[in-house]
């Protein structure tokens, strides 16, 4: 059962999002990609981000993008590092592929006696 749980571990790190730096500055950010701002007080994701002068803009992951109302700022200065991750239906798709790979090795295992 432990080599499951192992391999369980490393498919879904594997198929998680690939997070990348992302240096602070002037630049256009695509609306599906998904920013995690890290400052002193921990980090939130945001969509839709604007990058511009001092400043750093966005839509909180939880909300919708057309959600125009819920976008927040931040002070350029008072952010420590930026990551990135593409959210789209590549991440969902290889979630999936993950999920349907463990039930494979857990029905098969089970089906071997292995289970009892």
């Amino acid at each position: 059962m432990s080599r499951i749980c192992l391999a369980c571990a490393l498919l879904t790190t594997a198929c998680g999002p690939r997070w990348r730096s992302l240096a602070p500055g002037p630049q256009q950010i695509e609306p599906g990609v998904t920013v995690r701002v890290w400052r002193s007080g921990g980090d939130v994701s945001l969509w839709g981000v604007r990058l511009s002068g001092d400043s750093l803009s966005g839509i909180p992951v939880r909300q919708g993008l057309d959600c125009t109302n819920c976008r927040i700022a931040y002070p350029v200065a008072s952010i420590d590092s930026l990551q990135t991750a593409k959210t789209d239906l590549s991440v969902l798709r290889s979630a999936l592929g993950a999920g349907v790979v463990i039930a494979i090795v857990v029905i098969g295992f089970h089906n071997s006696g292995g289970g009892d």
